[in-house]
């Protein structure tokens, strides 16, 4: 006779919710991105206007995809309870994303790749609200394990303020980069400084990840091995 559908089974459904959810809901949109992302390369290849502009500024995108993609898969392993904020943030920044990449697309006016600076606000403002919410609202965690969650969560306080502040820094650079004529050399200057800024920065993000990783693999070599002796 099949076994009857009872509460432990319901909690680790709901338990392994969070992180499936996550994985494909992010997954999916991710993978579209860099679908659009490579056919985006393919245009501005083969279209003079604005192709070394348009190329950085698709560099710069790739970079920004990539670390949030990897941000996403680290938070899984310690998302447990998924709110409605989370949710909405996946679809909204997926959607801001393919955003990114579409607005550099060769169009018939002149200097539309403007535009970038500012979607690419609107996604900072919107990871750094993400990160900035805090995670398993009302979950018990184990004190074994306690030091790991401590981790995730400074390291989201800490990439959220550093994020948040480039929201605000790309938020004024885009008043003058889409007010300023289209003859001025300044608005290409500002949206390749960002563009820049946010290469150096999401490199040096991702390698900050992975040393978050190798910590993750530590404490739960620790928590393992404190579990065994009791």
């Amino acid at each position: 006779m099949a076994r009857a559908i009872d509460a432990a089974m319901i909690e680790a459904r709901l338990r392994d919710l969070a992180a499936v959810s996550v994985n494909q809901t992010v997954s999916l949109f991710k993978g579209g991105t860099f679908a659009l992302a490579a056919v985006m390369l393919i245009e501005i290849a083969f279209t003079p206007d604005d192709r070394i502009t348009r190329l950085i500024l698709w560099a710069s995108t790739v970079f920004m995809v990539m670390t949030s993609y990897n941000a996403w898969l680290n938070s899984t392993v310690t998302l447990f309870r998924e709110g409605v904020g989370n949710v909405v943030a996946m679809v909204a920044q997926g959607m801001v994303e393919l955003m990114l990449f579409a607005v550099l697309t060769p169009r018939p006016v002149a200097g539309a790749w403007r535009y970038w600076i500012v979607v690419a606000a609107v996604f900072f403002i919107i990871t750094g609200a993400r990160l900035a919410t805090p995670m398993n609202k009302g979950a018990s965690v184990d004190p074994d394990v306690q030091p790991l969650f401590d981790l995730v969560q400074r390291s989201r306080t800490v990439t959220s303020r550093a994020v948040l502040t480039t929201a605000v820094l790309a938020a004024l650079l885009a008043i003058p980069t889409i007010a300023l004529p289209e003859i001025s050399p300044w608005p290409r200057r500002l949206c390749l400084a960002l563009a820049a800024f946010n290469i150096v920065h999401a490199t040096i993000a991702m390698f900050q990840q992975q040393r978050e990783r190798d910590a993750m693999d530590e404490m739960l070599d620790a928590a393992a091995q404190s579990g065994a002796q009791r």
